[in-house]
């Protein structure tokens, strides 16, 4: 019965388990530090809201600066509307 405290390094049943526990906690914590990293510098560029949400739905304003551009409507139905949504 004399082996068993030499064996556990002096620290009995207790210390060791708990050594064991504390680098097993250790290890889980730097597992999940590295996945959360990892994400985060994949290469995707995050977009701000006011960016996407004019690429995706245009301002009425937009449509209609559009339309006049690529000739669809003439001078003075682009300034009656454009006088309709400024007052909107």
């Amino acid at each position: 019965m004399m082996g068993w405290n030499h064996v556990m390094g002096g620290y009995g049943l207790f210390g060791g388990g708990l050594f064991s526990l504390l680098i097993l906690g250790a290890l889980i914590v730097g597992v999940v530090y590295l996945f959360r990293n990892s994400g985060s510098s994949s290469g995707t560029r995050s977009v701000p809201p006011a960016e996407s949400q004019s690429a995706q739905h245009p301002t009425p304003m937009e449509i209609l600066d559009t339309r006049y551009a690529k000739g669809e409507i003439d001078k003075e139905e682009y300034e009656e509307r454009r006088k309709v949504l400024e007052r909107s």
